[in-house]
């Protein structure tokens, strides 16, 4: 029952994260004559749809506010938006301003005041005056010039708002963005045993070579390797983590077994009505405090930083696995309610291993800061004393969820 508040809270959220960016594109196209919903609450029909704002009774679902609701429905919207969401610490940004008006009166004299702010403290800010605006146009107002947080992994916050002078009226926005630190090797890569050709850049002084040569009884005598980074299940993998070792495993859809397409964007209507549409997920659970991801920011649920790491990526299915805990847990829709993970951990005989999709392999993904950042963090999670998974799995057990290769077929 905890997991299931959880759940309508964090797929609730990304709902309206989602609605949020699909009605301020529209706003911001001039041509466009409007936005129609499918309906502003819950449809209890055709297998029920979770779609809305609003309950099936009209009663508010904990989602939202009206105050945020109309910061992107109303009849004069202030508009932000960015080729990125995520940057490199200190890396220039640059948001253009616009405003849909489509209310009854001219605005008068109106100023654009703006602050970048990152946990709790304004960065930086400005104001600029835009003159009269008339009704019935979506125009630009200007650009937001500002720099991303130079410290650490950072979420931050732009609010702007539009002050009009005659009117005395104030239309404000939010938009969220996330910085990240250039990516660095990790200190240990010269313990680290690695068989993915991709990532051959990003892990230093790392052993580079085929899944094939792994003789687990040689690295665990030897003492000289900490961790195995593998994207292949074969039997020499299988008989060193068994013995005591170490393994990243980075599974393809192809190598899991029931594994389920997931797309960023939250299901449409629902699964039931639309089995066959890509995803037919609803967002992510974070737990609080998981070590896993480091300093990697995140408020739970999903949100735009986590694009181009989850959409298109598979989910492992744990419906097999009832004692394992998802690390990065997939919502999956009610019709079908699968246990759902981009990554979970468990003992496995005498080592441990860390199984995950998340699209690291991807280069074009790996350049950017956020996949970066993350997959750094990983590692430093894995090498150090906090990955102590809780749960033991059986070898059986693992080859239920992951498919076994033979050795001729990773070369």
């Amino acid at each position: 029952m905890e997991d299931l508040e959880h759940f309508q809270q964090v797929s609730g959220t990304h709902l309206v994260r989602s609605l949020k960016e699909a009605m301020e594109r529209i706003r911001r196209t001039p041509d466009a004559a409007g936005v129609q919903l499918l309906d502003i609450r819950d449809f209890p029909g055709q297998g029920h749809a979770t779609t809305g704002i609003l309950d099936v009774f009209w009663d508010d679902k904990g989602i939202t506010t009206p105050d945020e609701f109309m910061r992107f429905n109303a009849d004069v919207v202030l508009l932000l938006s960015c080729k990125e969401r995520t940057f490199f610490a200190g890396e220039p940004i640059h948001v253009d301003v616009r405003i849909s008006h489509y209310g009854k009166e001219p605005l008068e004299d109106a100023v654009i005041q703006w602050r970048l702010i990152s946990n709790d403290v304004i960065l930086n800010e400005g104001e600029w005056k835009t003159g009269n605006i008339q009704c019935g146009s979506v125009m630009s107002l200007g650009s937001i010039v500002a720099t991303a947080p130079h410290e650490g992994a950072a979420a931050f916050r732009i609010e702007a708002e539009l002050i009009s002078g005659d009117l005395e009226r104030t239309v404000a926005n939010v938009w969220h963005g996330w910085s990240f630190p250039f990516y660095q090797s990790h200190p240990s890569s010269n313990r680290f045993w690695n068989t993915v050709a991709e990532l051959k850049p990003f892990l230093g002084e790392a052993h580079d070579d085929s899944v094939d040569r792994i003789d687990g009884f040689q690295l665990l005598k030897n003492r000289e390797i900490d961790l195995v980074i593998v994207q292949s299940l074969t039997p020499n993998v299988v008989d060193y983590v068994v013995n005591g070792g170490s393994v990243w495993l980075q599974p393809t859809a192809e190598g899991l077994y029931d594994s389920v397409e997931t797309k960023y964007l939250p299901v449409f209507w629902n699964y039931l009505m639309f089995a066959t549409q890509p995803g037919a997920t609803m967002g992510m659970y974070l737990r609080d405090r998981l070590a896993l991801l480091g300093s990697f920011p995140h408020d739970g649920a999903s949100d735009w930083h986590w694009y181009h790491l989850v959409n298109g990526t598979p989910a492992i299915c744990l419906d097999t696995l009832p004692g394992v805990e998802p690390l990065i847990e997939v919502v999956d829709h009610f019709h079908r309610a699968k246990r759902l993970a981009y990554a979970f951990e468990a003992k496995v005989g005498k080592g441990k291993i860390l199984v995950s999709s998340l699209p690291f392999a991807n280069l074009a993904v790996m350049k950017r800061p956020e996949a970066a950042y993350l997959f750094q963090e990983i590692l430093a999670y894995l090498n150090g004393d906090q990955f102590r998974p809780a749960t033991s799995i059986s070898v059986a057990q693992l080859l239920g969820i992951v498919k076994l290769q033979t050795i001729q077929f990773t070369l």
